[in-house]
């Protein structure tokens, strides 16, 4: 059985080009699989948590994956009510903020 992890590498590397480049305003970001940003000097990769768990095999692999992720420092966290640690975070896509999961583009590299 394909883990999670494999599941996403290989969905972002056979994918990429339908990613919707944040810095490029000429892409249309609403037809895309997901967005290439650049935040704090890194580039990720923006994925809506629906098609993420679609991705990587549902529900519980997902949140599962989004723990060991966050632990290797490949997905952006936020602080949520009471210091929870959130792996949806909000970015700025176009004119409206979205809730997405934010995989750093190091996570294709191992």
């Amino acid at each position: 059985k394909i883990s999670g992890l494999e599941s996403l590498r290989s969905f972002l590397r056979e994918n990429r080009d339908a990613f919707a480049d944040l810095s490029d305003l000429d892409d249309d970001a609403r037809s895309a699989l997901g967005y290439i940003n650049r935040h704090n000097g890194h580039i990720e990769f923006l994925i809506e948590n629906d098609r993420f768990e679609e991705i990587v095999g549902g529900k519980q692999e997902a949140d599962f994956l989004k723990t060991s992720l966050a632990q290797r420092d490949f997905l952006q966290t936020e602080r949520g009510n009471h210091g929870k640690v959130r792996y949806v975070v909000r970015r700025k896509i176009g004119r409206k903020r979205r809730w997405v999961v934010a995989v750093n583009a190091r996570v294709l590299e191992e």
